[in-house]
């Protein structure tokens, strides 16, 4: 019981990021985690100092692309790092920002325009599950457009995918873009933290229970 309390308080964590200035010349934001494995933790700290370096960042046009498989923690460090920027980022799940830009088209005309300067101009946008999205002709142009959009103004992106491949709908020329601003974080080899989750429940139901699941 008490491990599935402290993997349960972890993913709260996860959820209810607790940010105060850290030591130095900039603000380091001290994002606290229960998952010890030191290729979370690497890529833990990559994020921390581009969030404190921001401004730096920003200036050089340096984004993040986090690439790893489901469950091993780049939606969570992706809204830590969203929530730390507050104003100076927009966070979008890259299907649900689809969604939105298809419902704008029934907007009054100046408030879609006001929507699509956000998305062009905005510090940081923050696309996560990039590929992840129902792959359409369309969605691959208007993330397409996006992604061309902050290039041309030099305004850095950060983003997840699961995979490289899954962009293989977008043209070379994005992929390329995407590649050249950002920096990776191979998060390959982090342990899946929802698999330990459901391990405890299940040690949890046993010891309640007495049954095997």
């Amino acid at each position: 019981m008490e491990k599935l309390g402290n993997l349960l308080e972890a993913a709260a964590d996860r959820q209810s990021p607790r940010l105060t200035d850290g030591p130095g010349k900039k603000p380091l934001p001290p994002w606290e985690t229960a998952n010890k494995d030191p290729e979370f933790g690497r890529a833990l700290d990559i994020v921390r100092q581009y969030a404190a370096f921001f401004e730096d960042m920003k200036a050089r046009n340096i984004g993040l692309m986090l690439e790893g498989p489901f469950g091993v923690g780049k939606t969570w460090l992706l809204k830590h790092l969203a929530s730390y920027l507050d104003n100076q980022a927009l966070y979008f799940q890259a299907g649900t920002l689809l969604s939105q830009i298809r419902d704008s088209f029934s907007w009054d005309p100046q408030e879609r325009r006001s929507f699509m300067d956000r998305l062009a101009c905005k510090p940081l946008l923050i696309l996560d599950d990039l590929g992840s999205e129902h792959q359409t002709d369309w969605a691959g142009a208007e993330l397409g457009r996006i992604i061309d959009e902050r290039y041309s103004r030099r305004k850095p992106l950060a983003i997840s995918i699961n995979r490289l491949d899954l962009l293989d709908n977008y043209q070379v020329r994005v992929i390329d873009r995407l590649s050249e601003v950002c920096i990776p974080v191979n998060m390959e080899r982090c342990p899946n933290w929802r698999h330990q989750l459901r391990s405890a429940k299940r040690e949890a139901f046993h010891a309640i229970t007495g049954l095997e699941v």
